[in-house]
């Protein structure tokens, strides 16, 4: 495992309910390309971020790399592809909740000038399946590929596109955790080209899949989605309309987050480079997919910038985070950005967080979060240097009691720590501070009293990780975080 917690500190920046820490390295690379990542969790610390890359002049390959304590350390980054005829694009992952993490991606080796194959590892990312194995139909040309799975990690369903049939949406489904495959089963109607599928698990047996759809019937509906309530055995026909407001739909930019109180969908609007204006844009169903809101709710903060890539996520009970990478115009620097909504998704943030303030490049990003903390992930990489990045973020909780000012927020330094962490106070609050793990442990409890004094916290032995550091007096409350070093 890579040290790299020295640079985990805590930076508050932009929006200042939202905070992220400084972006870690992620590969190893001296003279690297790197191009897509994404990154998935198991709804706690382990996370794993892949994407594809070379090293100078070597082949290109996909890659992974993981993380057992919520993105403290990382792992060495691993190969997943076996091929170096594989020339693998857009690696997508996903991970049961036992933290086996499942791959897939659009590789060229052959005979197909294009196909969608798959790896999984089930040690933490040390080892991955070899040889992959082809999960698209046999033949034929498919492309674009996204992955999903059920909670225990059994079902697993892949959607991609197939070129060989006017670009119609299939999938392919494992109901042993990706040891065998039932291939190429239609998912879109026969309507009209489908582009970019993206699918999410729901519950039990049921996912679903959504796209950028162009049947000439679609009038302002880009978006069309379908449900599978048997693992992708099979769907549901005539597709579902999303509505979009008219607005186009980017390449590659939707994606989805269920919980138990809704489904959440974000895209980004198309652009040309005459009109350098793309858009972020959010829909939600509270019933599965089978009816969304009538319009859609603006994400971005209004500039007319250029947005690409991204993603959505929330933990059980909110709230919404957003993703995206923008920069101005087609200039640089670009930067990886996050939203948050407290309220379902109606309203969002005027000043989103920017999780890489020193990097000064995020050609895409990625996001997913810790369901037991509220932490969220995030990834990116940089093309213009180089190098695949790692940003953990949290929310600096208030209520509505509490009049928002700064000097009424807990702090804990020094971060890193390895040793005594003063927690300040604000002055005339009493009540009681707890510390806890990324499991959502309580190791520490200590009383505030209401005189203004500082507490400590001896984190000499407790195990490396990130700790929140949580004051709660009454209805209000307020959490800052830790990250402890050994």
């Amino acid at each position: 495992m890579s040290s790299l917690l020295s640079v985990l500190a805590l930076v508050l920046i932009s929006d200042p309910t939202l905070w992220f820490g400084a972006p870690i390295r992620l590969d190893a690379f001296s003279d690297p390309t790197i191009g897509n990542t994404d990154i998935a969790s198991d709804g706690g610390s382990r996370i794993c971020v892949v994407w594809d890359g070379r090293e100078g002049a070597q082949p290109e390959m996909a890659w992974a790399s993981v993380s057992s304590d919520a993105g403290v350390s990382w792992g060495i980054p691993r190969q997943l592809t076996d091929s170096e005829d594989a020339g693998p694009y857009k690696p997508r992952v996903c991970a049961d909740t036992s933290g086996v993490f499942h791959a897939v991606w659009e590789d060229y080796r052959g005979p197909e000038p294009y196909s969608v194959y798959y790896s999984r590892s089930v040690d933490g990312g040390e080892t991955w399946l070899q040889p992959n194995v082809r999960i698209s139909i046999e033949g034929e040309r498919c492309y674009m590929p996204a992955i999903s799975c059920d909670d225990e990690g059994n079902l697993l369903v892949c959607v991609y596109g197939n070129m060989d049939d006017d670009r119609r949406v299939y999938s392919s489904h494992s109901t042993d955790g990706g040891l065998t495959w039932e291939i190429g089963t239609p998912v879109g109607d026969s309507t009209g080209p489908q582009y970019y599928a993206e699918v999410a698990f729901l519950e039990g047996s049921s996912f679903i899949a959504a796209w950028s759809d162009g049947r000439p019937t679609g009038g302002d509906n880009n978006i069309y989605c379908s449900i599978s309530a048997d693992g992708g055995a099979s769907w549901m026909q005539p597709n579902i309309p999303v509505p979009t407001g008219g607005y186009p739909v980017q390449h590659c930019s939707i994606r989805m987050d269920y919980t138990p109180t809704g489904l959440y969908l974000s895209w980004i609007s198309q652009f040309t480079t005459r009109t350098i204006h793309a858009y972020v844009h959010y829909q939600k169903s509270t019933d599965g997919g089978l009816t969304w809101l009538p319009e859609p709710v603006r994400v971005d903060a209004g500039d007319e910038d250029w947005r690409r890539y991204g993603g959505v996520w929330s933990p059980p009970g909110g709230p919404i985070f957003a993703s995206w990478s923008e920069r101005t115009g087609l200039e640089w620097p670009s930067w990886a950005i996050c939203s948050m909504s407290p309220d379902g998704g109606m309203t969002w943030s005027d000043s989103p967080a920017v999780a890489n303030p020193g990097t000064g490049e995020a050609n895409t990003c990625a996001l997913s979060g810790n369901d037991r903390d509220g932490s969220v992930y995030m990834c990116w990489n940089n093309q213009i240097t180089g190098g695949v990045f790692f940003a953990r973020g949290g929310v600096q909780e208030s209520t509505s009691e509490d009049p928002g000012p700064s000097s009424r927020w807990i702090t804990a330094t020094p971060c890193p720590a390895s040793g005594l962490v003063q927690i300040d106070i604000p002055d005339g609050i009493c009540g009681q501070v707890q510390v806890i793990d990324t499991t959502g442990r309580q190791v520490a409890a200590l009383d505030v009293v209401g005189c203004g004094d500082d507490l400590v916290w001896d984190s000499s032995g407790s195990p490396a990780g990130v700790y929140s550091v949580r004051l709660q007096s009454g209805t209000w409350s307020s959490t800052a975080r830790v990250v402890v070093v050994h």
